[in-house]
């Protein structure tokens, strides 16, 4: 029955020959179990499979993160983008608790629609607890009280970033004086306001040296730049460069907005 194809598919896992990272991963499951920090129930359907993927993360606050969906860690699935052909098509949605109306309208029901699986009561389903024997058998994979150790390589070193030099005007951007008064004026108004000066009289500059300005204030976040034209965003990308700044550019076609 369908106890006993359990049974051999948990002999068959933990017999098998297996890579080291198999094996680590199995030596963590093992543990886990050991240290009851794992509890498990099997989910069945006499049609299909239990398909969903739901987890449910809270800390001693009672905060609670809901995420849905998953990502395989195969190299397609982590260049997964709409854009790219050479990637799948994935989707995993998260849900904070501290987003009230997301959590409500979507995280919510996640939790109570697992709350509603876990207690045996989803429609069409099966819910059974995990008999002792097979946590048994888990647990003799690993006894070791002490965390399994990953083998060699498992684990990629971190990847050291070079220093980002700082932000700054450089000497050869230095605000003219109307442009440092048109900035004082702007943080005077509390940084509320439009600046309005003539055609080449430096207004790129002007407002990059705001920013810099508000950086070394420690009032700057993030610098968001919207433009009409991709030409007059890449000027400003090439002019943000010069201040250190390191922008991300993003555009589409006027043609598709307009």
């Amino acid at each position: 029955g369908a106890r006993s194809n359990v049974d051999e598919k948990w002999r068959e896992i933990f017999s098998g020959a297996f890579s080291e990272t198999v094996r680590y991963r199995l030596e963590i499951f093992s543990w886990l179990c050991n240290r009851d920090y794992l509890e498990i129930r099997y989910a069945s359907r006499s049609g299909g499979m239990y398909h969903k993927k739901i987890g449910i993360l809270e800390d001693d606050n009672e905060d609670k993160i809901v995420f849905s969906g998953s990502m395989n860690l195969t190299r397609k699935a982590i260049i997964s983008n709409e854009y790219n052909p050479q990637g799948n098509s994935e989707e995993f949605s998260v849900y904070p608790s501290w987003i009230e109306d997301c959590f409500h309208n979507w995280g919510k029901p996640k939790v109570e629609d697992f709350e509603r699986a876990w207690e045996g009561y989803e429609p069409n389903t099966t819910i059974a607890k995990m008999p002792s024997e097979h946590y048994e058998r888990i647990k003799k994979h690993y006894p070791n009280r002490d965390l399994p150790q990953p083998p060699p390589n498992f684990i990629d070193p971190p990847i050291v970033l070079p220093d980002q030099p700082k932000i700054q005007i450089p000497k050869s951007k230095s605000p003219r004086p109307y442009q440092e008064k048109i900035i004082n004026n702007w943080f005077q108004s509390n940084g509320m306001g439009v600046i309005q000066m003539a055609t080449g009289t430096g207004k790129t500059i002007t407002a990059i040296s705001s920013a810099v300005t508000l950086f070394d204030k420690g009032g700057l976040e993030m610098l968001l730049v919207i433009c009409p034209y991709k030409h007059l965003a890449i000027q400003w990308d090439e002019e943000l460069r010069e201040f250190n700044f390191n922008p991300i550019l993003a555009y589409i076609s006027a043609k598709l907005w307009r």
